[in-house]
């Protein structure tokens, strides 16, 4: 149980720069609220539910020269702000056809993970969040096109030298 508060309002009911959260538990509470010189309470209920969080997908570099180790970048995201609705879990990075990372531990609304070089080729990626205690899971893909290696130089016979 929550120790009771004031808050302060005009005559309209509006408050005046007091901003009052509930508590990130989901699940189902009665609310009891009093007014001065009102004869009754008003008494209803409050659900919390879980949010759904924003995922974006990064990828650096993108596209990416043969070789290079991809960073992957996945942000997630709530409406409220981390400030107010800090988001807690880890985050699972795969390809088109690989696992990349299956447990990027979130921080601070983030994930990073470094991937090994890939084949030329085009591939789909995928973060997927998988949620908490206050929290839905979330997905995001992003395409990264890995290119070619370089062609070297082929020596000609039929060129003298000079």
């Amino acid at each position: 149980m929550t120790a009771p508060f004031t808050v302060t309002t005009d005559a309209v009911g509006l408050t005046a720069g007091t901003v009052v959260t509930a508590n990130s538990v989901v699940g189902s509470f009665n609310v009891t609220a009093t007014t001065a010189g009102a004869a009754l309470p008003t008494i209803f209920s409050l659900a919390n539910t879980k949010l759904q969080p924003t995922v974006a997908l990064g990828i650096s570099p993108n596209p990416a020269p043969h070789g290079a180790v991809l960073t992957l970048t996945a942000t997630v995201t709530t409406p409220l702000g981390a400030a107010l609705d800090p988001l807690t879990g880890s985050v699972a990075f795969t390809d088109t056809t690989n696992v990349i990372d299956l447990s990027s531990a979130l921080a601070g609304g983030y994930a990073v993970v470094g991937a090994n070089p890939l084949a030329a080729g085009s591939y789909t990626v995928t973060a997927t969040y998988g949620g908490d205690g206050g929290h839905l899971a979330g997905i995001a893909t992003a395409v990264v096109q890995v290119l070619p290696p370089p062609i070297a130089p082929q020596a000609r016979a039929d060129v003298a030298a000079v």
